[in-house]
């Protein structure tokens, strides 16, 4: 049936450095693949300790995002990954997006018609990632095979929500303006956008915010 396997994949010269040691993960399944429907796939990420820590799918000034590869038929359709909220890492300067302790990553996939002759075989793939600490960065590899189960209800209620309505944006000179639909009672204690765009922002820059009724505008 389907197990996790996340076997580390080391180099000769430097055996701690490359493998699954540092943040370990596996992946999860929710369910069997049905043609024609959405089906999640889960990647948990679980640091061997509290110093170490990974990266949203933009790492900021510093860092790399998640690379997955699935072995999949041609007719699947792979979504985008769904994140939870990082946090703000900011070292010399420098801006990191950021998870400390376990964190999981939703990957929706659409199965075609071969799903028929998928017959519940064990889905595998390949991914890599960085674990780094405050002063080190460590490549992460790690074979998988999926398990079915998991927290999915938990998982999708980590994952940032979207907003009811679209968002609109303007760059002026070495401005970008976001204007983002927030209902004006809604308390924003510490407001922060994450820009999944790699290098258009400063991320370490500040941004400043104002009301205006139920838009939030956003200056980076």
């Amino acid at each position: 049936m389907l197990t996790v396997a996340a076997s580390a994949q080391r180099s000769a010269p430097d055996p701690g450095l490359i493998g699954s040691d540092n943040i370990a993960v596996e992946l999860y399944a929710e369910g069997a693949p049905v043609q024609g429907k959405e089906w999640l796939l889960a990647l948990r990420f679980t640091p061997k300790a509290r110093e170490w820590h990974g990266y949203w799918s933009n790492p900021g000034d510093a860092g790399a995002g998640m690379q997955l590869k699935l072995d999949l038929p041609p007719d699947w359709e792979v979504g985008e990954a769904r994140y939870p909220v990082p946090k703000r890492l900011v070292i010399a300067g420098l801006m990191n997006h950021i998870y400390e302790g376990p964190y999981t990553v939703l990957v929706p996939v659409v199965p075609g018609p071969s799903v028929a002759s998928f017959g519940g075989g064990p889905l595998t793939g390949t991914v890599d990632y960085l674990a780094c600490t405050d002063e080190i960065c460590v490549p992460q590899s790690a074979r998988l095979t999926a398990t079915r189960g998991g927290d999915f209800a938990r998982w999708r209620a980590e994952v940032a929500p979207l907003l009811d309505a679209a968002a609109r944006f303007a760059i002026t000179g070495r401005t970008l303006r976001i204007g983002i639909p927030l209902p004006q009672g809604m308390a924003l204690p510490d407001p922060h956008v994450f820009v999944g765009t790699e290098r258009l922002v400063a991320y370490a820059a500040p941004q400043t915010f104002r009301r205006k009724g139920d838009l939030l505008v956003a200056e980076i």
